[in-house]
């Protein structure tokens, strides 16, 4: 592989997988990336990549919002406040995480990246989170 295929290689790394019998769990990863591949189109143009991406991390955030919302109503004062500082840790370590990808590389591929870890991680964390949230 030549050094200049690795960021295309990169990128296709970070984008949600789509798989054709995905598991449940999976069947987020593959709802954004049909998302975020709908809303690019045929364009193929970075700024196009970026924009259909951060459109889809600032969805999964929400989602991922409402979801810590519905969890923390359910427990216990001392339980909410636990849910809430680790979601601040995570928080803070994917904005590190990700934003590795634009300190260490430049150029504009490498933006679109960054997003798409956003993207990746939001999915993971709605995963994470559905797991250890007891039943309602």
């Amino acid at each position: 592989m030549t050094l200049r295929a690795l960021p295309l290689a990169a990128l296709l790394l970070t984008c949600p997988v789509t798989i054709t019998d995905a598991k449940p769990e999976d069947q987020a990863a593959r709802a954004s990336s049909a998302r975020i591949k709908k809303c690019i189109g045929p364009s193929g143009v970075t700024s196009d990549m970026r924009n259909c991406t951060i459109k889809e991390a600032g969805r999964l955030e929400a989602t991922l919002q409402t979801t810590l919302d519905a969890l923390t109503e359910r427990l216990e004062p001392g339980q909410a406040k636990a849910v809430r500082e680790a979601q601040e840790a995570w928080l803070s370590s994917v904005k590190a995480s990700c934003g590795l990808w634009h300190e260490l590389h430049r150029g504009t591929m490498y933006l679109v990246i960054a997003d798409g870890c956003y993207v990746d991680a939001y999915l993971d964390r709605l995963r994470f989170l559905k797991s250890v949230s007891p039943d309602p």
